[in-house]
């Protein structure tokens, strides 16, 4: 346990460890912790290079926990300059085993990159004005479930922010609503054997949100790129697909182009999209637009056309005999060239 309650800790590096044995060892608990006083004063760290290490090795993975719990936006900040922080081992059977990180009204920050790995799961939750920053990049995988949550949210307070956004998560990525994450370069969230859910994704670049299986965003801007959204996606660098829905929920803004590709549905309700290029839909079943505004410009580029191709994707597990079709409902196209229509 490092911690400070209402005082200030400084530290050019700082490695910390709680690793089972070689063989059979279970990883055990790191924990640094950043909390107020009885009188209210904040606890201040400032840590160099750090490790924070409880890998299992050939056992069950440990625990790794950052907790900002000053619960004042005014309070101290736990900064690293680098930071490492892994839970590995071969079995991820501890129920609790992961990385953990909670900014509770006061960030958490680290000035160059953060590499964050868990054979179970990995927690970034934010609180009110709290966020996870990085002046760097922050890279995180995980054996199993990513879960990014942000309690209390009083606006557009940025969850997790990098240069780039990496997330890679095994089984399922669940950024859950009020979170939002941002990459002043680009985010890349992938769930390579299950769902990808993500509430506000911002960046400049270019940016990628894929699963396995149901892909879903709500708001998102790119400044200065596309966006794509994968749903079914089984392999990444030859795409072979499986049924799928990708869904649209909120506004999208990107001025590039948005391309959503699904081994299954493509689905948008409620949905405001403007796309400073074309707006592609490649759907291995139905299109359905309800209740949503999409709006497609040219500019020296590209074509300006809205392109939904029902059926264009065969998915590993397609019915024989289906019938795919485009809806549109209560919906508005606006474009600067032309529109294609299909279904297969």
């Amino acid at each position: 346990l490092i911690s400070s309650i209402g005082g200030s800790i400084s530290a050019n590096s700082a490695l910390a460890n709680a690793n089972g044995d070689i063989g059979s060892g279970s990883g055990g608990l790191v924990s640094v912790l950043a909390s107020a006083d009885t009188s209210g004063t904040s606890g201040v760290m400032n840590l160099g290079l750090t490790s924070l290490n409880s890998d299992g090795l050939d056992g069950i993975a440990g625990i790794v926990r950052i907790n900002n719990d000053n619960g004042n936006a005014a309070g101290g900040v736990i900064q690293f300059s680098q930071l490492s922080a892994s839970a590995d081992g071969l079995t991820s059977t501890n129920p609790a085993g992961g990385v953990y990180i909670r900014a509770n009204q006061s960030d958490i920050l680290v000035t160059g990159n953060a590499n964050l790995f868990a054979r179970d799961s990995i927690g970034i939750d934010g609180v009110g004005q709290g966020s996870v920053v990085a002046n760097g990049s922050i890279f995180a995988t995980t054996g199993t479930d990513i879960i990014i949550t942000h309690s209390g949210q009083p606006g557009l307070v940025d969850t997790v922010r990098g240069t780039i956004v990496s997330l890679s998560a095994n089984r399922n990525l669940d950024a859950q609503t009020g979170s939002i994450i941002r990459g002043s370069n680009f985010v890349d969230a992938q769930a390579t054997n299950g769902f990808a859910n993500v509430d506000s994704l911002y960046a400049t670049n270019t940016s990628f949100v894929a699963a396995a299986t149901d892909a879903s965003i709500g708001n998102a801007t790119i400044t200065n790129g596309s966006l794509n959204l994968s749903a079914g996606r089984v392999f990444a660098n030859t795409p072979t697909w499986q049924r799928a829905i990708a869904t649209i929920r909120g506004a999208v803004t990107v001025s590039d182009a948005l391309l959503v590709n699904s081994g299954g549905d493509i689905v948008t309700n409620g949905a405001t999209i403007a796309a400073g290029n074309n707006v592609i839909f490649n759907a291995g079943d139905d299109i359905i637009i309800r209740n949503s505004a999409i709006s497609s410009a040219q500019n020296v580029t590209s074509s300006g056309q809205i392109q939904f191709n029902a059926g264009a994707i065969t998915p590993i597990d397609a019915l024989p005999g289906e019938i795919h079709s485009l809806v549109i409902a209560n919906s508005a196209l606006t474009l600067s060239n032309a529109a294609a229509l299909s279904a297969v």
